[in-house]
């Protein structure tokens, strides 16, 4: 076979052309970190590549939606926190206000205070975040969520839930509803409330409303207790009539009044003590088919406050002593509500703080699988570098050694 000249030059050229070419590759790689630059280095690694980048961008965006859901329930909490304290400081103020010592001034000073309160907690329904749209609003973030009216503040959002996607599979809600909030009990919690009239004439005061059967018929009934003092009896006898206004075959319960001595009804206990009058009424009624709005209960106290008594004796401390305890049971039932509210924004930062975690877990994950598929083994390619320079060298000296293989260097 004949070996043209050409042909010896044309196959050096290529030798040297490839070692150079696969040199530059290698030192790339060494002077980037990536083993895989553009797709043809390595299809295969580059398809998986791209997959797994996608999974750790939105890892990534997942995190961002965490830090805004934290952001935004912190907030809630802490909102939270001050509306706890607020009503925490008006019961306190209820109880203050049931004080004998006090006079008709001394009330009126406390309502004066109630008003404070009062702002201040529709100042919180209507808290705002950075951005100006109100936490308890709803889907109308944008406009308050309480108005204040004459007896009180209503509702004026809506009953939107704003949910962030903070993983793969979970939306997490980032608000409350204020109506579910400042209007709404626990059914399984709140206690049943009972309240006179004011126009009751006699001394009678009662105590909160104990249940002793949740499973009676008429546990979630209202009920009416009236007195009447029969004056054909010596000495006249005080009776009482318990009717259930909600099924209304049921039997009345009567009895004889006796200060002191529970009157037991329906899974129901309540003790008077004081001399009921002829004409009496109180209502016994499930907390929910009780006023639920603390705007309009904080509103009616204070009315109630600034109401004088003292000129009606021991009637008007009897009713205003009744008034003080359904107080005292609303917001204790609204106090309830919120706490329990307020738990299930902590559980919602919790779990954000297990998500976060995860990610930070995934986030990891991914970086390493993206490091195995595009990043150089230093120490391999250190290697593969020298080899290259060996063969690129080698195939050199060859080159020159075979230029002399000429004729024309034996003339």
């Amino acid at each position: 076979m004949r070996i043209s000249t050409s042909m010896i030059f044309d196959q050096g050229a290529s030798a040297m052309s490839r070692n150079v070419s696969d040199l530059l590759n290698t030192q790339a790689q060494l002077s980037s970190g990536k083993r895989v630059t553009t797709p043809s280095d390595d299809p295969l690694a580059s398809a998986q590549a791209v997959a797994v980048s996608q999974a750790k961008d939105m890892n990534a965006q997942y995190a961002t939606n965490r830090g805004a859901a934290t952001t935004a329930l912190q907030l809630e909490d802490q909102t939270f926190g001050s509306i706890i304290n607020t009503l925490q400081h008006v019961m306190s103020q209820v109880v203050a206000a049931g004080s004998a010592s006090l006079n008709d001034n001394d009330r009126s000073a406390i309502a004066t205070d109630l008003q404070a309160s009062y702002q201040q907690l529709l100042s919180l329904a209507n808290t705002a975040d950075a951005n100006g749209q109100y936490l308890f609003s709803g889907f109308m973030g944008g406009s308050a969520a309480y108005v204040a009216t004459p007896t009180g503040a209503s509702y004026a959002g809506d009953t939107g839930i704003r949910y962030v996607q903070v993983a793969a599979g979970r939306q997490i809600p980032i608000n409350d509803i204020g109506s579910n909030i400042f209007q709404a009990i626990q059914p399984a919690t709140a206690s049943t409330v009972i309240s006179g009239s004011m126009s009751n004439t006699g001394t009678a005061t009662f105590t909160p409303v104990s249940t002793t059967d949740v499973t009676n018929a008429g546990a979630n009934h209202q009920f009416s207790i009236g007195f009447a003092i029969d004056s054909t009896t010596t000495p006249p006898t005080t009776n009482y009539t318990i009717k259930d206004l909600t099924d209304t075959t049921v039997p009345d319960v009567t009895g004889v009044y006796t200060s002191g001595q529970p009157i037991t009804f329906a899974g129901k206990s309540v003790t008077f003590t004081g001399d009921p009058a002829t004409g009496d009424t109180y209502t016994v009624a499930p907390a929910g088919k009780s006023s639920t709005n603390v705007f309009d209960n904080l509103q009616a106290l204070i009315d109630t406050l600034k109401t004088p008594v003292s000129a009606q004796g021991p009637t008007g401390s009897a009713n205003l002593s009744n008034a003080l305890t359904t107080f005292n049971q609303l917001f204790g039932n609204t106090y309830d509500n919120v706490t329990t509210v307020r738990t299930t924004v902590g559980s919602r930062l919790n779990e954000l703080t297990t998500l976060g975690d995860i990610g930070s877990a995934n986030d990891l994950a991914y970086t390493s699988q993206l490091q195995d598929l595009l990043d150089v083994d230093i120490i391999s390619a250190t290697s593969q570098f020298a080899q290259q320079q060996a063969s690129l060298q080698a195939s050199q000296q060859t080159f020159i050694q075979t230029q002399k293989l000429s004729l024309f260097s034996l003339l």
